[in-house]
């Protein structure tokens, strides 16, 4: 019955390690801005070196930018504001 016992806490002590482990090894999130070193209007080319490695595991927060409001006459803050779109997630410089 001891043996039983000692099997058992020394399993949860090696999983509870492997946790731990697992946890600091998981790498920090990463995100994507709309830039114009990161916005590409049509096909990527083949040759453009990557912006960013990811690791498996690994969280990526990718902003999106929209051509919408461009091509209609709009601004792109009245275009969306007709869907409801508030302005505050716009990003004005």
């Amino acid at each position: 019955m001891q043996l039983r016992a000692l099997i058992i806490i020394v399993l949860a002590m090696f999983a509870s390690s492997l946790s731990t482990h697992s946890q600091a090894q998981t790498p920090p999130p990463l995100r994507i801005e709309s830039t114009p070193a990161t916005v590409v209007r049509g096909m990527i080319p083949a040759d453009r070196p990557p912006i960013m490695r990811v690791q498996q595991g690994q969280m990526v927060t990718v902003d999106t930018l929209s051509h919408q409001g461009m091509s209609t006459g709009d601004d792109p803050i009245t275009f969306f504001a007709r869907g409801g779109v508030k302005p505050s997630p716009f990003k004005v410089k």
